[in-house]
């Protein structure tokens, strides 16, 4: 995917192309995939990541299908960025 990944729209194409190529979403949107709404996606990445699911998110906010709103995507902070603000509150 040539995707620039540092911008809201950037991270919005990128879970709908991994949607796409999962064969997932929307039945009301494509019926030929399976229905996704009573499920959760876990995405991981660092802190900006986490910022930009987030605006996407709120961005989409208006849309009626809880699948173009992105209910079903949950941000999880990577294991890299876990330990370091382990390590961080350790010292």
């Amino acid at each position: 995917m040539d995707i620039n990944q540092s911008t809201a729209d950037g991270q919005c194409d990128i879970l709908q192309r991994l949607c796409e190529q999962g064969g997932i979403g929307s039945i009301s949107d494509n019926p030929g995939v399976c229905d996704i709404s009573s499920y959760i996606q876990l995405v991981h990445g660092d802190l900006h990541t986490g910022e930009l699911i987030e605006t996407t998110k709120r961005s989409c906010s208006i849309k009626a299908n809880p699948v173009c709103r992105l209910q079903y995507v949950v941000f999880v902070m990577g294991l890299f960025h876990y330990l370091m603000a382990c390590g961080d509150a350790t010292w």
